[in-house]
């Protein structure tokens, strides 16, 4: 079993997470959106620690996302992480 390490990446996490969670149980087009929401969280918050992730770090990144896509495109990808 691989323990949390507090120091590990948000965003190494979460593409460890979609490989084992996710990997050969969803359809190709639902795997290519997590893999775009990943390559979005490394773009937008590539220093952010796992244990750094609460509520406002959530929201803080979802503005940060919608800065740059309209609000729908966000809400759908607020949805499908």
């Amino acid at each position: 079993m691989i323990k949390n390490n507090k120091k590990e990446l948000l965003g190494d996490y979460f593409e460890r997470w979609i490989g084992v969670y996710k990997e050969g149980a969803i359809r190709k087009v639902t795997m290519d959106k997590y893999k775009l929401s990943l390559m979005w969280v490394k773009k937008l918050a590539p220093k952010m620690r796992l244990c750094d992730l609460d509520r406002v770090a959530y929201q803080k990144l979802l503005n940060d996302y919608a800065k740059e896509h309209e609000r729908q495109t966000t809400i759908e990808q607020h949805f499908s992480c």
